[in-house]
């Protein structure tokens, strides 16, 4: 399988406010969400007509909270006051925490 990669001759795309919304090279097509802050909350990457979708979750103040995977795994981050990441937690496709 091929990965998508920056490559010199990689094609992009932005909407008004400069968010990535679409790339593209020899290996990959990759398309970009955000809410209403311009935060990345979707990425899908299709590589040899096959796709898969990231999400991510934020707090109010923009630290990261989750992040899913193509498959299935999910990854929850604990913060501190300083918003640094202080714990991450992994759950299985078919587990919840």
């Amino acid at each position: 399988m091929k990965l998508c990669v920056e490559q010199e001759k990689a094609f992009f795309t932005y909407d008004k406010v400069g968010n990535r919304t679409y790339a593209r090279n020899e290996n990959c097509i990759s398309t970009y969400s955000y809410n209403n802050r311009n935060w990345l909350t979707d990425e899908t990457r299709t590589i040899e007509g096959r796709a898969y979708s990231f999400h991510y979750a934020y707090n109010s103040v923009g630290d990261i909270l989750e992040n899913h995977y193509p498959s299935g795994y999910k990854a929850y981050y604990e913060v501190d006051t300083l918003h640094r990441v202080k714990k991450i937690k992994y759950s299985k496709p078919s587990e919840t925490i």
